[in-house]
């Protein structure tokens, strides 16, 4: 817990510390040319440090987490400062046009029920089935 803790209670001390001096002995340009060598570390520790792992065939891409993340994303977004009757875009298609927001939002709502059900469902023979390889207790 201390590896994590002590670098987010330092950081907000000698962060504008160094940042400070930094700029003093040159321009503020040079404050985004500090990432590059940190980079240049980090993925050299991470190809010589980090074990490889060859992917497994029975890992297939989430088309439809895939389909419908982003326009749930926007949309959760885009609503987010109408709450509570606050200003923003939301509010304004709510006001101007409130059939087509419960609509945008609607169809949106169901398909992320409709896939969520699909999923839970897609989970019951694993958790029901003793010898099912996604049992539990079962490990990969």
């Amino acid at each position: 817990m201390s590896i994590v803790g002590v670098p987010m209670l330092l950081a907000p001390v000698f962060g504008p510390l160094i940042g400070g001096s930094l700029i003093g002995a040159a321009s503020w340009r040079w404050i985004f040319f500090v990432n590059l060598p940190v980079g240049l570390i980090a993925i050299a520790s991470a190809v010589r440090l980090l074990p490889t792992t060859a992917p497994r065939p029975t890992q297939r891409l989430d088309v439809r987490g895939v389909v419908l993340l982003p326009g749930g994303l926007a949309l959760f977004l885009y609503g987010l400062p109408g709450f509570h009757g606050g200003i923003g875009q939301a509010a304004a298609l709510a006001a101007s046009s409130p059939h087509a927001a419960d609509a945008i939002a609607g169809t949106f709502g169901v398909s992320f029920a409709v896939a969520l059900a699909i999923s839970v469902l897609a989970l019951v023979p694993a958790l029901l089935l003793p010898g099912h390889p996604a049992a539990p207790g079962k490990s990969p």
